[in-house]
Parts: C-alpha cells; sequence; structure tokens
C-alpha cells in the first residue's frame, strides 16, 4: 500500500470519527442538559495532528453552543485505559479502544446512542467505523443492530 493511500484511509479514518465524535458531543449536551450541566468532559488520545483537530471541533462546537463547556483531557496512549480504569467518575465522552470495548459495554459503562441519532446521520459516517463500536449486547456481535 502506498504512502498516499495509507494518508488517505487515516485522514478518512480521521475525519469519521470526528463526525462521530461531534454527534456524541450534542447527545453528551442534551443528557447533561437534563441533569443542569453545561460542562462536558472529554477524555482521549491521539497524535499531536488529532489532538489539533479535536481542540478545533471543541472550539468550533463550543462557538456554536454558547454556555457548553467541553474540558479535553489528552493522555498518552501508553497510559490511557490505566488512567480510565483508576477514575472512579468516568468522563462524559471519552476514547476507547475496540480490543476493550465489549468488556465496558457489557458493564454498563457507555450510553447506546440509537435513540439519540437518525439513521440518516448513521448513514453519513463510514460504514467501518460505526460497525467497529455498534454492539449488541443481546447476541454480542459487533456490527449487529
Amino acid at each position: 500500500m502506498s504512502k498516499f493511500t495509507k494518508l488517505v484511509k487515516r485522514l478518512a479514518l480521521i475525519c469519521a470519527v470526528a463526525m462521530v465524535f461531534v454527534g456524541v458531543l450534542a447527545v453528551a449536551v442534551a443528557c447533561n442538559k437534563d441533569g443542569g450541566k453545561d460542562k462536558i468532559t472529554f477524555w482521549g488520545w491521539g497524535s499531536p495532528a488529532e489532538v489539533k483537530v479535536y481542540e478545533q471541533l471543541i472550539a468550533q462546537y463550543q462557538e456554536e453552543n454558547p454556555g457548553v463547556t467541553i474540558a479535553y483531557t489528552h493522555y498518552e496512549s501508553t497510559t490511557y485505559m490505566s488512567k480510565f480504569m483508576a477514575e472512579k467518575t468516568k468522563p462524559d465522552v471519552f476514547f476507547m479502544p475496540d480490543t476493550d470495548f465489549v468488556s465496558w459495554a457489557d458493564a454498563g459503562v457507555m450510553l447506546e446512542l440509537d435513540n439519540y441519532v437518525t439513521q440518516a446521520e448513521v448513514d453519513s459516517v463510514w460504514t467501518e467505523a460505526i460497525n467497529e463500536y455498534r454492539y449488541n449486547r443481546d447476541t454480542r456481535l459487533l456490527g449487529d443492530t
């Protein structure tokens, strides 16, 4: 695979994740507004380029949603999960490695988002990115609805 193809695939993945991230932020804001909370905590890891993308998305989201504050914490990928496991109160929005996703979903740590998004919104995101984290707890299958 050429360097250009790898770069294009990486950029496509970043864009797909960014679109999902913006949708998840909207859900987090809606859920937290019900509780009277306008501050969203977000944890993640990534390369400096990915961090920059998320900082830009956060700034844009806050500008479009006055009164909402997003507190972003970036961790190194080597320490992220140990910090996540050690934290009693989990962040509102967080990255979850695909290798750990199922166990945390089964533990009830993550909110199912199906009721917060339309099918058109789901269809607008890269299918592989959606299916990587779509999980049916009844069938215990990834990519299953």
